[in-house]
């Protein structure tokens, strides 16, 4: 038939044999990558769904939900402008660095810069 010798198949049975630790390390890749796969899956169409529900909102709520995050910019601003107020005048700098031209320091007009636009937002 053919000329080429037969060879008896190896035994690997011993090496595919089902073990304790070889299940659990499965299990637990699995479950993770399926965790992770399903977090972003999850978080990528929860943003496609909400994109959609504020576009398809009527024009008021829609207003109302662009001044909240406005308003939510704004807290987070004037949040990171304390801090770094803090920062600095924890360290004992000298004064004359942060005077402008005008004699009002940049962190004072940064600071009213952020209270006049969350007025505005808020009286509008």
């Amino acid at each position: 038939m053919s000329n080429f010798p037969i060879e008896p198949i190896p035994d690997i049975s011993r090496f595919i044999k089902p073990s304790a630790a070889w299940d659990i390390a499965t299990f637990s890749l699995f479950g993770l990558g399926g965790t992770l796969l399903g977090g972003e899956t999850g978080f990528l169409t929860g943003t496609a769904s909400a994109t959609t529900a504020v576009a398809r909102s009527p024009p008021e709520q829609r207003e109302r939900i662009e001044d909240a995050f406005r308003l939510f910019q704004a807290d987070i601003l004037k949040r990171q402008l304390s801090m770094v107020e803090s920062q600095v005048h924890h360290k004992e700098k000298i004064h004359s660095n942060t005077e402008s031209w005008e004699g009002e320091s940049s962190w004072d007009k940064l600071k009213n810069q952020a209270a006049g636009m969350a007025s505005s937002l808020k009286s509008g």
